[in-house]
């Protein structure tokens, strides 16, 4: 079984947030983590903590001169190649029962500008790699007014443009479990935004292939 999971840790450099990592990988087990918003780089981490839970490899997303807002990290006991790394995903081929499969851990710019080079690189990606594939994490984007509660609708041309980008390669949301609304402005008040951001999407060989999967959003 492939166990992935995608945290947004919102700063690893303080002890607190080492300690609860190291717990979610001690209770989950996961053969893959992506970890959004480190606000450190990976070098600043001691060696001695990433031993500590068995993390021996990773890779960053490419954001020069800024510093990576999204690493991979994984231990030696499972092997994944990087093939791919934007300033908002990062793309692994791993070969499971003989099978090239490919993982995409997502961290979409919050920039509807922007994210069409998302779409348009991962589509190149689908196209070019035939296979199973999922993709995992922060999307910075909704489907449509049903996946936000606030009072303004959500913009239609960044929804188009997600919806156009699913449908054109034919991709599925995957159900998860967990609260509807994955972030909020933290406002109580009738300016409060709740939207589903966060989410898992597959293609359909890689629902054919789901038996080996468990894709956790943290």
């Amino acid at each position: 079984m492939i166990n992935i999971i995608f945290w947004n840790v919102r700063g690893i450099g303080n002890n607190d947030a080492r300690v609860a990592f190291s717990e979610m990988c001690r209770l989950n087990n996961p053969s893959l983590v992506f970890v959004a918003e480190p606000m450190v780089l990976y070098d600043s981490i001691p060696n001695w903590y990433w031993h500590s839970i068995r993390v021996t490899n990773y890779c960053v997303n490419k954001r020069d001169p800024v510093v990576p807002n999204l690493w991979a990290v994984w231990g030696s006991d499972v092997l994944y190649t990087v093939i791919f790394a934007s300033s908002q995903c990062l793309v692994m081929e791993h070969v499971c029962k003989g099978i090239k499969i490919y993982i995409v851990g997502v961290y979409a710019s919050t920039s509807y500008i922007t994210r069409p080079q998302l779409w348009a690189d991962l589509t190149m990606l689908q196209t070019t790699l035939v296979g199973p594939w999922i993709f995992v994490g922060d999307f910075n984007a909704v489907l449509g007014a049903h996946e936000k509660r606030g009072r303004r609708l959500p913009p239609s041309i960044s929804c188009n443009d997600f919806l156009t980008w699913t449908n054109a390669n034919l991709l599925l949301h995957v159900n998860t479990n967990g609260v509807q609304y994955t972030w909020n402005n933290g406002r109580l008040d009738s300016a409060s935004v709740f939207l589903r951001l966060d989410r898992a999407i597959c293609n359909e060989a890689w629902n054919i292939f789901g038996e080996v999967l468990l894709a956790r959003l943290l």
